[in-house]
């Protein structure tokens, strides 16, 4: 339909929506179809300057339609590659110009999107906090935007121990996501919510959340977030003791992450890396590691990376360094600190001060 629509707008001369159609045509094969894409533009940087270049002469023509779609998928490709400054940004952007366009639906579902941004972003807790009660605030009535907002605090509120807020959030937002229909992004609630639950030790509500948001995604035939949903359950399976359960998972999240999937292929190396340790294979458990600390710090996901200094202390320690994990340890605690995930930090500083050496007193 998209192509069809293309072909309609250039000959009539409608250069404005042909060209809108066709950044729709990509956004839906860079969704679905990412390997593709890749394939035939090169790396994520030339999807980047492929949209960029087309916004000046978008802007040239005054087509707010076409350009909230470029931004709109620009903010996509900011959110896979875990830059999410860049894809606040960006959905801003969406948001005018769909508002100029008249296009009232686009501005609002990228409401909701500012809400996440905030929250996976380098922005400091308190401060993503206001600005999800902001979104809350310009959602008005919007009963989708406000759920997934809601959900963000909710991970928030845990980040400061608040569990029992979080969970009524996350709770409330899943129940309202399932009585609207909007069953996809019900299935993305144990993003957060087992997050939420791994923050207040409750590993297996976080097994439970994962497995059951991993079937819904899996009857959908959806292989975009699947990959990061198996990724967190391989890690939270890992932290049960169930390795073998937990090897396949991280199997499935390699197997379906596409290349340019920042969360996704740096959780299936840690916990790949991690598992690797345990067999006292050292030297890959490091490499893997070490690959996944690379990946995570081309991205602004604190959280993401202190986790991941935290995974590559323990294989430190499985390998006979503690000392060197301590150091690790002491660098995610100050990562946390920046986010403000006081949770976090306290585990992270807790653990450094029990692999930090004794010094001998005379």
């Amino acid at each position: 339909m998209l192509t069809e629509a293309v072909d309609r707008a250039l000959s009539a001369d409608e250069r404005g929506i042909a060209r809108a159609a066709s950044l729709a045509l990509l956004q839906l094969r860079y969704t679905h179809d990412a390997r593709t894409i890749e394939q035939s533009i090169g790396q994520q940087e030339s999807m980047v300057e492929l949209v960029e270049h087309e916004i000046p002469e978008l802007e040239a023509i005054g087509d707010d339609r076409a350009l909230a779609r470029a931004f709109s998928l620009l903010a996509f490709v900011h959110w896979t590659g875990a830059r999410y400054g860049d894809a606040a940004d960006a959905a801003e952007r969406t948001i005018r110009h769909a508002t100029a366009a008249g296009d009232q639906a686009t501005a609002r579902r990228f409401l909701g999107s500012l809400a996440i941004s905030a929250l996976y972003g380098p922005m400091p807790v308190v401060e993503a906090i206001a600005t999800c009660e902001e979104v809350l605030a310009r959602a008005q009535d919007d009963r989708k935007v406000r759920a997934r907002a809601e959900l963000a605090i909710g991970q928030l509120e845990a980040m400061r121990g608040n569990f029992d807020r979080a969970r009524l959030l996350y709770r409330r937002s899943r129940a309202s996501l399932e009585e609207l229909g909007c069953l996809f992004l019900s299935a993305l609630t144990s993003l957060a919510s087992s997050l939420i639950e791994f923050l207040a030790g409750d590993l297996a509500a976080a097994e439970s959340e994962l497995r059951a948001d991993y079937r819904r995604l899996d009857e959908m035939g959806e292989r975009n977030y699947i990959s990061t949903t198996a990724g967190l359950l391989a890690d939270v399976l890992y932290r049960e003791g169930r390795y073998d359960e937990s090897a396949e998972f991280a199997r499935v999240c390699e197997h379906l992450a596409s290349p340019d999937d920042v969360p996704s292929q740096f959780h299936w190396r840690c916990v790949r890396g991690k598992l690797r340790a345990r067999e006292g294979a050292t030297d890959e458990a490091k490499s893997l590691l070490s690959a996944a600390m690379a990946l995570i710090e081309t991205s602004d996901q604190l959280d993401l990376q202190g986790y991941g200094l935290l995974d590559f202390a323990e294989v430190r320690e499985l390998s006979g360094a503690p000392a060197e994990a301590a150091v690790l340890s002491e660098r995610a605690a100050g990562l946390f600190e920046r986010k403000g995930n006081v949770v976090s930090a306290l585990r992270a500083r807790q653990l450094a001060e029990r692999l930090r050496p004794t010094r001998a007193t005379s």
